[in-house]
């Protein structure tokens, strides 16, 4: 019943449908379906969505993509959160970190929105790449 209410109140089911269905292609695919996913992709100025409505969604879908075995990582998150920002006119950006101690290389990554900031970087991390270098132009 409570899962029925929380799909009641996510109403944009084309929207979870989408997230799931970039879940499934970054688990499947990994890293190289994640830099396709952001590539030459253009930022809207028509903004539809707010950042909480599409972190709201975003969190859920990754969840029940994950009831069903999809991957729910740090990387598979800042791809889609960074895709659907940029759809809905939020410049963003998916910064990754490598560090390598006791002879294993560990990454992560996270969302950068913020253009007229550099990124935070984790002081864990020795080397940090930020993707898409280019900042991509507004399209109406």
């Amino acid at each position: 019943m409570k899962f029925i209410k929380k799909i009641i109140f996510y109403r944009n089911i084309y929207l979870i449908f989408r997230i799931l269905y970039y879940q499934f292609l970054l688990t499947t695919a990994g890293g190289r379906r994640a830099f396709a996913l952001l590539k030459d992709q253009k930022i809207y100025s028509n903004s539809k969505m707010t950042r909480e409505t599409i972190d709201r969604y975003v969190m859920f879908g990754l969840r029940i993509g994950a009831m069903f075995g999809l991957l729910n990582s740090c990387l598979t998150r800042s791809v889609i959160l960074c895709r659907l920002y940029r759809e809905n006119g939020i410049p963003a950006r998916v910064a990754f970190g490598l560090t390598k101690g006791n002879g294993k290389l560990n990454g992560h990554c996270w969302l950068v929105c913020d253009e007229n900031s550099a990124p935070s970087q984790p002081e864990a991390f020795h080397s940090t790449v930020i993707y898409p270098e280019n900042n991509h132009k507004q399209t109406g």
